[in-house]
């Protein structure tokens, strides 16, 4: 039998002065914005595509908002 894939988490963070795209999981971001919102964009896309989610934070660290991109079951 298959087995099931795994959906994909990433998280938005305040890092160094910037915004990461960060996989759960990884030690290095995937990716760093200057904006928040570049940041959530390009996450929103990544789980679009892998049927994930997108976990925001604020500059605390503290989250705030999540994306949920799995597909619904019928």
């Amino acid at each position: 039998m298959a087995e099931k894939q795994q959906a994909t988490v990433y998280h938005v963070t305040p890092y160094d002065g910037k915004w990461q795209v960060k996989g759960v999981g990884n030690t290095r971001p995937t990716k760093l914005f200057d904006t928040q919102k570049q940041a959530i964009a390009y996450a929103n896309e990544l789980t679009k595509k892998r049927q994930g989610s997108v976990i925001i934070h604020r500059t605390t660290g503290q989250v705030r908002d999540s994306i949920n991109n799995k597909e619904k079951k019928k």
